[in-house]
Protein backbone atom coordinates (compact mmCIF):
# COMPACT_ATOMS: atom_id res chain seq x y z
CA UNK A 1 0.00 0.00 0.00
CA UNK A 2 1.35 3.41 -0.39
CA UNK A 3 2.39 5.87 1.68
CA UNK A 4 -0.46 7.62 3.06
CA UNK A 5 2.24 11.13 3.00
CA UNK A 6 3.29 10.72 -0.04
CA UNK A 7 3.20 14.08 -1.85
CA UNK A 8 2.02 15.77 1.45
CA UNK A 9 3.69 18.29 3.46
CA UNK A 10 3.96 17.38 7.36
CA UNK A 11 3.86 19.60 10.11
CA UNK A 12 6.04 18.72 13.10
CA UNK A 13 4.58 20.36 16.14
CA UNK A 14 6.79 19.88 19.53
CA UNK A 15 6.03 21.89 22.26
CA UNK A 16 8.27 22.89 24.97
CA UNK A 17 8.50 23.71 28.66
CA UNK A 18 11.67 23.92 30.14
CA UNK A 19 12.41 21.05 27.14
CA UNK A 20 15.61 22.98 25.53
CA UNK A 21 17.85 20.39 26.45
CA UNK A 22 16.03 17.72 24.53
CA UNK A 23 15.28 20.48 21.43
CA UNK A 24 18.63 19.68 19.68
CA UNK A 25 18.43 16.25 19.10
CA UNK A 26 15.20 15.90 18.32
CA UNK A 27 14.85 17.98 15.29
CA UNK A 28 18.22 17.11 13.77
CA UNK A 29 16.36 13.72 14.22
CA UNK A 30 13.55 14.81 12.29
CA UNK A 31 16.31 16.31 9.74
CA UNK A 32 18.07 13.82 9.14
CA UNK A 33 14.84 11.52 9.01
CA UNK A 34 12.78 12.98 6.92
CA UNK A 35 12.52 13.00 3.04
CA UNK A 36 9.52 14.73 1.95
CA UNK A 37 8.47 18.20 2.20
CA UNK A 38 7.89 19.24 5.98
CA UNK A 39 8.23 21.78 8.61
CA UNK A 40 9.04 21.74 12.18
CA UNK A 41 6.90 24.31 14.43
CA UNK A 42 8.35 24.71 18.05
CA UNK A 43 5.89 26.06 20.66
CA UNK A 44 7.32 27.23 24.16
CA UNK A 45 4.83 27.25 26.67
CA UNK A 46 6.05 30.35 28.58
CA UNK A 47 9.18 28.50 30.01
CA UNK A 48 11.62 31.59 29.67
CA UNK A 49 13.81 29.37 27.66
CA UNK A 50 15.13 31.49 24.81
CA UNK A 51 14.87 28.85 21.21
CA UNK A 52 16.23 31.00 19.29
CA UNK A 53 19.65 28.86 18.13
CA UNK A 54 17.54 26.04 17.52
CA UNK A 55 16.44 27.65 14.47
CA UNK A 56 19.77 27.85 13.28
CA UNK A 57 19.65 24.30 12.36
CA UNK A 58 17.74 24.79 9.22
CA UNK A 59 16.74 28.31 9.04
CA UNK A 60 14.20 27.62 6.22
CA UNK A 61 12.47 24.50 8.05
CA UNK A 62 11.91 26.09 11.86
CA UNK A 63 9.01 28.23 13.46
CA UNK A 64 9.54 29.00 17.11
CA UNK A 65 6.80 30.57 18.69
CA UNK A 66 7.04 31.98 22.02
CA UNK A 67 3.45 31.65 23.93
CA UNK A 68 2.81 34.66 26.28
CA UNK A 69 1.40 31.39 28.56
CA UNK A 70 1.21 28.47 29.55
CA UNK A 71 -2.62 27.27 29.46
CA UNK A 72 -0.76 23.23 28.93
CA UNK A 73 -0.18 21.01 26.52
CA UNK A 74 -3.21 21.19 24.28
CA UNK A 75 -3.37 24.24 24.56
CA UNK A 76 0.32 25.37 22.96
CA UNK A 77 -0.60 22.56 20.34
CA UNK A 78 -3.32 24.69 19.18
CA UNK A 79 -1.15 27.68 18.99
CA UNK A 80 1.55 25.88 17.02
CA UNK A 81 -1.40 24.11 14.28
CA UNK A 82 -2.04 27.64 14.02
CA UNK A 83 0.86 29.03 12.20
CA UNK A 84 1.37 25.12 10.53
CA UNK A 85 0.89 24.80 6.77
CA UNK A 86 1.07 20.89 6.40
CA UNK A 87 -1.07 18.68 5.46
CA UNK A 88 -0.53 16.66 8.14
CA UNK A 89 0.75 17.73 11.84
CA UNK A 90 2.42 15.35 13.33
CA UNK A 91 2.65 16.38 17.21
CA UNK A 92 5.63 14.72 19.33
CA UNK A 93 7.33 15.34 22.38
CA UNK A 94 10.65 17.46 22.70
CA UNK A 95 12.25 14.57 24.47
CA UNK A 96 11.90 12.28 21.24
CA UNK A 97 14.30 11.35 18.54
CA UNK A 98 12.71 9.67 15.58
CA UNK A 99 13.95 7.12 14.42
CA UNK A 100 12.75 6.27 10.44
CA UNK A 101 11.44 8.33 7.41
CA UNK A 102 7.38 9.33 8.68
CA UNK A 103 6.48 9.68 4.93
CA UNK A 104 7.05 6.01 4.04
CA UNK A 105 3.98 5.42 6.34
CA UNK A 106 1.17 3.45 4.95
CA UNK A 107 -1.24 1.58 7.11
CA UNK A 108 -4.50 -1.09 6.88
CA UNK A 109 -6.73 1.86 5.57
CA UNK A 110 -6.00 4.26 2.47
CA UNK A 111 -8.67 7.04 3.87
CA UNK A 112 -6.31 7.25 7.67
CA UNK A 113 -6.50 10.23 9.28
CA UNK A 114 -5.05 9.58 12.71
CA UNK A 115 -2.26 7.60 13.57
CA UNK A 116 0.48 7.25 16.18
CA UNK A 117 3.87 6.06 15.91
CA UNK A 118 5.67 3.64 18.50
CA UNK A 119 7.40 5.26 21.56
CA UNK A 120 10.40 2.95 22.59
CA UNK A 121 12.95 3.18 25.57
CA UNK A 122 16.89 2.90 25.24
CA UNK A 123 16.63 -0.97 24.89
CA UNK A 124 14.37 -0.09 22.09
CA UNK A 125 10.72 -1.78 24.06
CA UNK A 126 8.00 -0.24 23.84
CA UNK A 127 6.69 2.28 26.26
CA UNK A 128 3.53 1.10 28.10
CA UNK A 129 0.10 3.16 27.79
CA UNK A 130 0.42 4.36 23.89
CA UNK A 131 -3.01 3.50 22.96
CA UNK A 132 -5.94 1.32 24.55
CA UNK A 133 -9.87 1.73 24.60
CA UNK A 134 -11.91 4.56 25.54
CA UNK A 135 -11.89 4.53 29.38
CA UNK A 136 -15.42 4.22 30.98
CA UNK A 137 -16.37 4.61 34.70
CA UNK A 138 -16.53 1.31 34.90
CA UNK A 139 -12.90 0.43 33.35
CA UNK A 140 -11.36 3.03 35.39
CA UNK A 141 -12.96 1.84 38.94
CA UNK A 142 -12.10 -1.71 38.21
CA UNK A 143 -9.06 -0.80 36.96
CA UNK A 144 -9.23 -2.90 33.80
CA UNK A 145 -6.68 -1.61 31.25
CA UNK A 146 -5.81 -2.48 27.80
CA UNK A 147 -2.80 -4.67 28.05
CA UNK A 148 -2.14 -5.08 24.40
CA UNK A 149 0.47 -2.68 24.11
CA UNK A 150 2.44 -5.01 26.32
CA UNK A 151 3.31 -7.18 23.27
CA UNK A 152 1.86 -6.12 20.17
CA UNK A 153 1.48 -8.65 17.59
CA UNK A 154 1.00 -6.67 14.68
CA UNK A 155 3.16 -3.67 13.09
CA UNK A 156 -0.46 -1.13 12.87
CA UNK A 157 -3.52 -1.80 14.30
CA UNK A 158 -6.18 0.13 15.23
CA UNK A 159 -7.34 1.24 18.03
CA UNK A 160 -9.99 3.50 19.96
CA UNK A 161 -7.15 6.08 21.02
CA UNK A 162 -3.70 6.90 20.86
CA UNK A 163 -1.10 8.98 22.58
CA UNK A 164 0.12 13.03 22.19
CA UNK A 165 3.68 11.57 22.44
CA UNK A 166 3.56 11.23 18.76
CA UNK A 167 0.36 11.33 16.57
CA UNK A 168 -0.22 12.29 13.47
CA UNK A 169 -3.59 13.78 12.26
CA UNK A 170 -4.46 15.15 8.80
CA UNK A 171 -4.63 19.21 9.19
CA UNK A 172 -8.12 19.10 7.79
CA UNK A 173 -9.35 16.80 10.50
CA UNK A 174 -7.55 18.69 13.37
CA UNK A 175 -9.02 21.76 12.37
CA UNK A 176 -12.96 20.15 12.08
CA UNK A 177 -12.57 18.74 15.69
CA UNK A 178 -11.57 22.03 17.14
CA UNK A 179 -8.26 20.87 18.10
CA UNK A 180 -7.50 19.54 21.01
CA UNK A 181 -10.06 20.40 24.41
CA UNK A 182 -8.01 23.31 26.31
CA UNK A 183 -9.87 22.71 29.17
CA UNK A 184 -7.28 19.65 29.41
CA UNK A 185 -4.24 20.92 30.90
CA UNK A 186 -2.15 17.69 30.61
CA UNK A 187 -2.74 14.63 29.59
CA UNK A 188 -6.14 12.53 28.19
CA UNK A 189 -6.89 15.45 25.69
CA UNK A 190 -5.18 13.10 23.47
CA UNK A 191 -8.02 10.32 24.53
CA UNK A 192 -10.68 13.37 23.88
CA UNK A 193 -9.50 14.22 20.49
CA UNK A 194 -9.36 10.27 19.47
CA UNK A 195 -12.91 10.28 21.14
CA UNK A 196 -13.98 12.96 19.09
CA UNK A 197 -12.48 11.97 16.08
CA UNK A 198 -14.53 8.25 16.40
CA UNK A 199 -17.31 10.11 16.90
CA UNK A 200 -16.88 11.61 13.58
CA UNK A 201 -16.56 8.59 11.77
CA UNK A 202 -12.26 8.59 11.86
CA UNK A 203 -10.49 5.13 13.02
CA UNK A 204 -6.96 6.04 14.96
CA UNK A 205 -4.50 3.31 14.16
CA UNK A 206 -1.12 2.95 16.14
CA UNK A 207 1.85 1.63 13.89
CA UNK A 208 5.68 0.41 14.53
CA UNK A 209 6.61 1.23 11.21
CA UNK A 210 8.20 3.98 12.24
CA UNK A 211 9.71 4.40 16.13
CA UNK A 212 10.59 6.91 18.20
CA UNK A 213 13.12 6.82 20.78
CA UNK A 214 11.17 8.52 24.15
CA UNK A 215 13.02 9.75 27.41
CA UNK A 216 9.83 9.43 29.29
CA UNK A 217 9.71 12.20 31.81
CA UNK A 218 12.07 14.24 30.29
CA UNK A 219 9.95 17.14 31.36
CA UNK A 220 8.05 16.49 34.86
CA UNK A 221 10.35 14.36 37.09
CA UNK A 222 7.77 13.97 40.43
CA UNK A 223 5.57 11.15 40.15
CA UNK A 224 2.84 12.87 42.84
CA UNK A 225 2.48 15.62 40.76
CA UNK A 226 2.07 13.82 37.28
CA UNK A 227 -0.67 11.68 38.97
CA UNK A 228 -2.47 14.57 40.39
CA UNK A 229 -2.56 16.25 37.10
CA UNK A 230 -3.72 12.80 35.58
CA UNK A 231 -5.87 11.86 37.72
CA UNK A 232 -7.47 15.21 37.73
CA UNK A 233 -7.87 14.80 33.76
CA UNK A 234 -9.43 11.63 34.40
CA UNK A 235 -12.10 12.75 36.15
CA UNK A 236 -12.63 15.77 33.39
CA UNK A 237 -12.71 13.10 30.61
CA UNK A 238 -15.60 10.98 32.58
CA UNK A 239 -17.20 14.62 33.68
CA UNK A 240 -17.55 15.44 30.07
CA UNK A 241 -18.63 12.07 28.57
CA UNK A 242 -20.09 10.35 31.20
CA UNK A 243 -21.60 13.12 33.56
CA UNK A 244 -20.29 15.06 36.53
CA UNK A 245 -21.74 12.59 38.85
CA UNK A 246 -18.79 9.77 38.39
CA UNK A 247 -16.20 12.49 39.40
CA UNK A 248 -17.82 12.08 43.18
CA UNK A 249 -16.80 8.11 42.91
CA UNK A 250 -13.95 8.81 41.32
CA UNK A 251 -11.94 11.48 43.41
CA UNK A 252 -12.23 9.28 47.52
CA UNK A 253 -11.03 6.60 44.76
CA UNK A 254 -7.70 8.83 43.27
CA UNK A 255 -6.87 10.18 47.01
CA UNK A 256 -6.49 6.51 47.79
CA UNK A 257 -3.95 5.55 45.43
CA UNK A 258 -2.11 9.22 45.45
CA UNK A 259 -1.88 8.01 49.42
CA UNK A 260 -0.13 4.42 48.31
CA UNK A 261 2.62 6.56 46.14
CA UNK A 262 3.67 8.52 49.41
Amino acid sequence: MPSIFKNKKISFIIVSYKSKKFLTDCVNSIIKYTSGEYEIVIVDNNSGENLDEIQNLSTSKIKIIYSQKNAGFGSGVNLGATQATGDWLCIINPDTRIQGDIHTLSTIDKNTKLIGLALVNQENQIQAYQYGDFPTPKSIISNRAKKQWQNPTQETISTDWISGGSICIEAKLFQELGGFDERFFMYYEDIDLCYRAKQAGHQAYWTQQVTIWHYEGGSESRIINTKKRYYKSQRQYIAKWYGQIWTILLYPLHLIQLVRLK
